[in-house]
Parts: structure tokens; sequence; C-alpha cells
């Protein structure tokens, strides 16, 4: 009987049949992902995955196939190092010349002749080896692996560099590619081996060319932008050794220069120049007065205090210097300890208007010293008021919440007293900010007396103001009336702040009945306008709880989709004269649906309507963001819609909705005696007219 040899599993090779095996195979990734073992001979021998990319892309030429490229998985730096001991080529010649533009080079058109050149041959040498036909269209060809380029972007020792270099690579290939691979990496190691062990040269403006004496050679006019940049993060060694290659800067460059080390606040190079200086008067880092302020001027720009102070301290530069470039900047920047120092040193204010609007800035972000360290340099003379008593400032601390200020004030200026109309004017500014604190102190220690003005800015204002409201609304109450209850309903219907539907919530509870009848409607219109869906909701839940138990209305449906721009008049049970359906065009400019707005305020005003309004309703899958409003007017209002409904065209109708409107609609008082065209009258002064285009 014949014996069965027992079947051998892929994984129960040793590791060399593996790495043979898994060499050949096209793309090692699913093997990766379904067995651990071949996952861990290509992640972490790189003598495997350098036996792959042999296999794959001929092992001599390895390194020019365009199909590797800079984030490849099978090359790292240790597989590279495989690569090039065991025979790989990296000799070739750069694709494009190293700095283009020179006097000895080939035009243009030779340049171009002589990359497809190369192209072409390096595709020949990669298809020969991989048994693949080249293209005939040269444009179609993709560069060969640029080995110099990836070694400087991911390589993160010098050796690599240093062994191309010793081949023939040129170390200032593609205008010190290397160096600003460095430079953007931050590794300052990398940097000073380009520098000091390859001598590389600082990189070059590409455009124009100027010639500079360097130790390097010639070094292209904006040589001065790289050196600028290593200030931000170089250490003091880098930053000189670079600027050691250079024999002679321009001035200008030179203080531009003095300029980014105030910016960056660079003392220990500051320091370095200042050992190193020379008494020449012609060596441009000798420390003068034009360098001062230019190390001046950096400081203020960065807001760096302690070297900007030693600028105007050590060296004399004027604090005004630039036109308060200092003040201005520190104001700017929103730097409060930069700009008391500043006003210490005696900087000159500008006028009496930009000052009171700097003080009236710094109650945003200032502190208390700062305030009163400006207040303090203002002139109070002439005709001018003081800046701590106009009513820009104190409804600005108000609304800021500056409760710290207006005790430190109190405190270091006791001439400055709050009469009671100033008092005020911050109580409305604080109602207006949500601030409950200061509000309770100027109410209860400096005597402010809260007023419909205050109740009607905190119902208007951007914050959260319901806590303020709560507080002010019992100490209002006496003095208050219906129509002071729907103005500020209608201020906070208006406004899309925080904590909006808590605010109307309360108006609408403290208002009344009466309240909800007369300015509901409206509060609901400036609720729409502003897309505020949850408040009007609430405004129309309200309108609905107060015209329970009333007589009751049959009300029409006008709806309108923004998608379709179409709209429908549906009736209930009984509406109109035969409970039909009417449809007309939506309007669709800003100026059509604010004259709509103005008809349905007037329609449903002091009637006991409702309004609904149903938002992202989604119908079937083609219909997205189906967004529909749906306004509930009087039956009255159907049946002139019905009247009007002859008329040609949305103007037409509008038009005819608002001629047929009687006088007495609106108001129960008009007189029976008035003619038609007087009660018309009466409807516009009270309401305002129509739109220009419909009357």
């Amino acid at each position: 009987m014949q014996s069965v040899k027992p079947a051998v599993r892929l994984l129960d090779l040793p590791d060399e049949l593996l790495t043979f095996i898994l060499s050949f195979t096209i793309n090692p990734t699913p093997l990766h992902h379904t067995c651990s073992r071949l996952h861990n001979l290509f992640t972490f021998h790189p003598v495997v995955r350098a036996t792959w990319l042999s296999c794959q892309y001929g092992r001599k030429y390895a390194l020019f196939n365009p199909w590797l490229h800079i984030d490849h998985p099978a090359l790292d730096a240790a597989t590279l190092l495989i690569l090039l001991n065991t025979g790989a080529d990296f000799k070739y010649s750069p694709l494009w010349p190293s700095n283009p533009g020179e006097e000895d080079e080939p035009t243009s058109g030779d340049i171009i002749l002589e990359l497809e050149t190369k192209r072409q041959i390096a595709w020949d040498i990669i298809c020969r080896v991989s048994r693949r036909q080249p293209s005939r269209r040269l444009s179609q060809l993709r560069d060969p692996f640029d080995l110099w380029c990836w070694a400087a972007d991911r390589n993160d020792d010098i050796s690599i560099l240093e062994r191309l270099v010793a081949a023939g690579a040129d170390v200032n290939y593609r205008h010190s590619y290397a160096v600003h691979a460095a430079a953007r990496r931050r590794r300052a190691d990398l940097l000073t081996a380009l520098f000091d062990t390859l001598n590389a040269d600082i990189p070059a403006e590409q455009r124009k060319r100027v010639e500079w004496e360097s130790s390097s050679g010639r070094i292209g006019r904006h040589s001065i932008t790289f050196l600028l940049e290593l200030l931000e993060w170089a250490p003091v060694n880098l930053i000189m050794s670079v600027l050691n290659r250079f024999d002679r800067v321009v001035y200008k460059d030179h203080l531009v220069f003095l300029q980014y080390i105030g910016r960056h606040n660079r003392v220990d190079v500051l320091t370095s120049l200042e050992r190193g200086k020379s008494t020449s008067r012609s060596d441009p880092f000798v420390m003068n007065s034009d360098a001062a302020r230019a190390i001046f001027v950096g400081a203020a720009e960065g807001g760096h205090l302690a070297l900007l102070t030693e600028m105007v301290l050590k060296y004399s530069v004027p604090i005004d210097y630039d036109s308060s470039l200092a003040l201005r900047l520190s104001a700017r920047h929103v730097r409060p300890a930069m700009l008391l120092a500043v006003l210490s040193l005696n900087a000159t204010l500008p006028s009496h208007h930009e000052s009171r609007n700097l003080a009236i800035d710094l109650l945003s972000w200032g502190t208390p010293s700062c305030i009163v360290a400006l207040l303090d340099r203002t002139d109070t003379r002439g005709p001018h008021p003081a800046i701590e008593s106009s009513t820009e400032f104190l409804y600005r601390l108000g609304q800021c919440g500056r409760l710290d200020v207006l005790r430190t004030l109190q405190t270091l200026r006791r001439s400055w007293r709050l009469d009671p109309e100033g008092t005020n004017i911050c109580l409305i500014g604080a109602a207006a900010g949500g601030h409950v604190e200061l509000a309770k102190e100027l109410v209860e220690g400096f005597g402010a007396r809260p007023g419909v003005e205050a109740l009607k800015a905190a119902s208007g204002g951007i914050a959260d103001t319901h806590e303020v409201i709560l507080y002010l609304m019992p100490r209002c109450l006496p003095a208050l009336e219906t129509r002071d209850w729907g103005k500020c309903l209608i201020e906070a219907c208006g406004i899309a702040g925080r904590g909006r539907v808590k605010v109307v919530k309360t108006l609408l509870d403290m208002g009344g009945r009466k309240m909800v009848r007369e300015y509901g409607a409206r509060a609901m219109v400036s609720a729409l306008k502003t897309r505020q869906d949850g408040v009007a909701d609430v405004v129309r839940k309200a309108m609905v709880g107060r015209a329970s138990g009333e007589r009751k209305m049959k009300l029409v449906e006008i709806v309108w989709d923004y998608d379709r721009s179409e709209g429908s008049l549906s009736g209930e049970e009984g509406a109109g004269k035969d409970g039909k359906e009417w449809e007309f065009l939506v309007p669709e400019t800003s100026r059509e649906i604010e004259a709509l707005a103005i008809v349905v305020a007037k329609v449903v005003l002091k009637r006991k309507a409702t309004h609904r309004l149903c938002g992202d309703v989604v119908r079937g899958s083609k219909v997205e963001d189906f967004f529909r409003k749906h306004h509930l007017i009087p039956l009255e209002g159907v049946q002139l819609v019905d009247q009007a409904g002859g008329a040609a065209g949305w103007d037409g109708w509008l038009s005819g909705v608002w001629n047929k409107l009687p006088g007495n609609w609106f108001d129960d008082q008009t007189s029976g005696k008035e003619t038609g065209k007087q009660q018309k009258r009466s409807l516009k002064d009270s309401f305002g007219a129509p739109p220009a285009h419909l009357i």
C-alpha cells in the first residue's frame, strides 16, 4: 500500500523560503492582512523588503522605477542601504538642471529635448528589466524615482546624503532642496551637517539673481529670506553659522534682519551680534540708532515688552516712534500689559476722539489698571467732556459687565461720580449684555431706576438675558403698558440671540392676553424674518392658548414650498364659498416677501388667529429638505383672497388684498362716520403704507 505524504502548509516553511516566495508576489498587502507571520516578515525585516523591490523593479535599476514614491511602504533607510550595498545603481543624471538660468546652460528648447531624452533612456532601461513595452508618447512617461529628494524628505540621518554626494550627487540639486527640506522639518542637526560637512549653499531666489559676495560663491538676492525663517526656531549657533557665510549684506536687509530679531524675541542672537561686532561704522551689524529702532519695531509687532523697554531705556528710542506704533499695535493685538507699559513710558495719546474710542474698546479686554491709566492721561481741559462720563463709555461699561472697572473708578478717582442719568445708561448696557450682577449693583448700590428702555434693551440683546429680565421685570411692572410689552416682545423675536425661547416665553406669560392678541402676529412675523422657527412656534402656541374659550373661528392655511415656488390655499370644512383650493405664485424676491410679511401681519392683527410653522419635512427620497411654512389666517381673510382671486399676477393679488381691507379691520375705535378713503388713510398712518410698487 502506497503511503500518502502529509501536505506541507505554507506557514510551516522556513523564513528563507517564505521570503523567496513573497518576493515574487505582485502585491503582498493581501498576504499581510491574512497572515501575521508574513506581515512581520515584511514589516520588521528590511532584507525581505529589499528582495521584494529587487524582484519587482530589477536589482540594478530598482531606484529608477517611477512606481516608487515618497511614501512607498517597502522603502526606508535600512532597505535603501541594503539596495545600495547589493549593487543598485543611483548615479543617474538629474532630469532638470540643478541651477537653471546661468549663462553656460543650454536654452529652454535644448533643456526640454534633453529632459525627454533622459526620460526615454530611463524608461528603456526599466522596461527591459521588467519586460514591459514603453509608451511611444514621451509626455505620458513618468519621471524616474528621485532618490535625492526622498533622502532629503524621509531620512533622519545625514549618512545617506553623504554617501550620495560621495558617489557624485550634487548637494545643491534642485536649488538646495535638501536644505529646504531640513528647514521645513526644523532639523537643526541636518542643517548643520549640510552646511559644515557637505558645504551646501544657502537657498537662493530662482527668478531674479543679484550678485552677492559670499564664501560659498554667488548667492541669490533673497537669500536673506531663508535666514529670516531660521529666526523662528533655529538655535543661535546655526543662525550665526549661516550669517557668517555672508561677506557683505545689503544695509536694508540688515535692518529687516534686526526687525525679525525683535519680532521673535531672539535676545540670544542679538547678544552674539554685540559680542562679535566691529568698531567700524561701515559694518552693518553695529548697534546704532537705526538698528535699535528696527528692533523696537519688531518687538512692538511681536509683543515682547522686555526687549521693547530695553530699546527705549538703553538706546533712547522714542516711545512715540513711527506715529506711536507701540501704542497702536498693543491696542490692535489686545495686549493690556504692553499698553500699560507704553502709557507708563509717557507715550503721546492720539486725539480726544481716538482716545475715547480706545477707552471704549479697552472695556472689552483691558485690565482696570490699564483703563484707569489711559483715563488719567486724557486731557479733560477744553470743550470735550470727560471720557468716563460720556454716554458711549457708560453704555459699553454696562454691556461688557465691567463691575471691576466701576469699582476701580469709584476707588481711585474720587472726583468721579455717577449721576442718575449715567447710572440708568449703564443699567441699559448691563441689561443688553445680560449681566445680572452689575444690574443688581447699579440698582441696589447706585440707585438706578429700571424702566422700559432697560427691559427693551434686555429683550433685544444678543446675549442670554433671561435672568436679567426676571430681575428687572418686577421693578418695571407698575410702569409697563400693553404697548411696552408688545415692543419688548417684537424686539425679542426680531433678534437671533442666545436663549430666545426662554425670553419670549417669559414675556408672553407676563404680557397678558391683550398683548398676545394685539402683538402676537407681528412678533411671529419678526421671528420668521430672522429664521427662528422655535420662537415662532412658541408665539403660535401662546396665540392658540389665548384664543381658547373665545369665539370659534374657521381658519384657512396658506402653504408655500420654497423648492417649487408654488403655493395653495387649502380650506377647512366650510371655509370660503365652496371649500375649494386656490393656487398662486409664491414671491421669490426679497421685496415681495417683505410685502407678504406686511400683509400677513395686518390680516392677523387683533384676531384670534394662529400661525404654525413646520420645518424640515421630508417627502420621499427624491425631495430632501422639504421646507414648508403654514400661515393660518381668519376666514374673513380667505374671503378677501377669493374676491381678489381674479387679479392678474402676484402683485395684483397682493394689491387687491390690501385695497379690500376695511379701515376698521384694525382699529375698533374708528368712527363709523368716516368714509372708506379716510378709513384706509387711518390704516396706512397706523401701520405704514404698502410697498411702493403696490400703490
